[in-house]
């Protein structure tokens, strides 16, 4: 019994070992997959961004040095007096709004780059011929599919946000440095106010909640990518567009296209789209009886929110299934 018992657990470890050494390379190929898609599209995910936020920050440092000295012009850059007379919930409604004004083209480009990746992603591979290269090597379709949707759901976000961030900490110290000078204090008015920790915690938050909100709409492109051998951005627009007309005809209803242009949208910069209906009202002239009904900035009980809600969720749903359609497309596709 004794022998037997140490021949079964030697022949478990002999197992064990194999299924690591197979896990590891499984991490190892998945990797390459990751580092592959970065650097094949290194101009849009890295040069872009970095050129575009050194740009922003020429133009803050050049509209506080051309700026009057009273501040009475628009600038890109903060007027600390005026920011000092408000009420502390609209100066960080304020703050909020400038930081994001600022870096606002950053967000469109992650959209326009995101999109741009996603719908040629398989589509350009099979064109040039590269795909055949990547079937001829021991990585599943599974692993490709996923290596595509986590670039675009999660690495190029995080990269765009660590430019955004920079960009963000920039505006605040070129502002705090064109207000030396003045009585009101640079730290309560604008650090205090703006509270760029919690700012970025919650953007950061939302970020990894893109990664499930933008899914469906990433998985159903890439799906189109798969399949299309002409023009897939046209054959993703038109069953969404032929559904929602037959919607709009039948039930007098939008609610697909709503969707569909929402989960096109990271969540934050829908958050900026809806405030833009404030930006109309000048601050000061903003009733105060009104300030507890307005979504000043995303916080963290807005993130538990939108993670619980069935939108989300539903959305997740429809996305596994793109996802298990692409990799059987992908299995059986050809190149084009």
């Amino acid at each position: 019994m004794k022998i037997e018992s140490q021949s079964i657990l030697e022949g478990t470890g002999k197992v064990s070992a194999k299924e690591k050494a197979s896990h590891f390379s499984g991490l190892l190929g998945f990797s390459t997959l990751l580092q592959k898609e970065v650097l094949e599209n290194k101009t849009a995910f890295i040069i872009v961004p970095i050129v575009t936020g050194i740009l922003l920050v020429v133009m803050m440092v050049v509209s506080g040095l051309t700026a009057d000295v009273q501040f009475d012009s628009d600038t890109a850059l903060l007027d600390i007096r005026r920011l000092a007379t408000m009420p502390e919930d609209i100066r960080q409604w304020f703050l909020y709004s400038l930081m994001n004004d600022v870096t606002l083209v950053l967000r469109l480009i992650l959209v326009l780059v995101s999109f741009n990746y996603v719908i040629g992603a398989f589509f350009n591979e099979r064109r040039d011929g590269s795909d055949l290269f990547w079937r001829s090597l021991p990585i599943n379709q599974r692993s490709q599919v996923l290596a595509k949707w986590l670039t675009v759901s999660l690495v190029l976000p995080l990269f765009y946000f660590f430019v955004i961030v920079a960009c963000q900490l920039s505006c605040l110290l070129l502002s705090s440095l064109f207000s030396m000078g003045y009585e009101e204090s640079i730290i309560e008015t604008i650090w205090l106010s703006a509270h760029p920790i919690e700012l970025w915690f919650v953007s950061l938050s939302f970020v990894l909640l893109d990664v499930i909100w933008l899914s469906p709409v990433y998985l159903w492109l890439l799906m189109c990518s798969s399949f299309y051998n002409r023009a897939p951005l046209v054959g993703a627009l038109i069953p969404v567009l032929m559904l929602g007309f037959l919607e709009s005809v039948l039930l007098d209803s939008n609610n697909l296209l709503e969707e569909f242009f929402w989960h096109s949208c990271p969540r934050e910069l829908m958050i900026w789209i809806e405030n833009l209906k404030y930006r109309v009202i000048p601050e000061e002239l903003i009733p105060l009886n009104l300030k507890s009904q307005l979504s000043l900035v995303p916080n963290i009980n807005e993130w538990k929110e939108a993670f619980l809600s069935q939108r989300l969720w539903g959305g997740a749903g429809l996305a596994i299934v793109f996802f298990i359609a692409t990799v059987k497309i992908r299995n059986r596709c050809e190149e084009v």
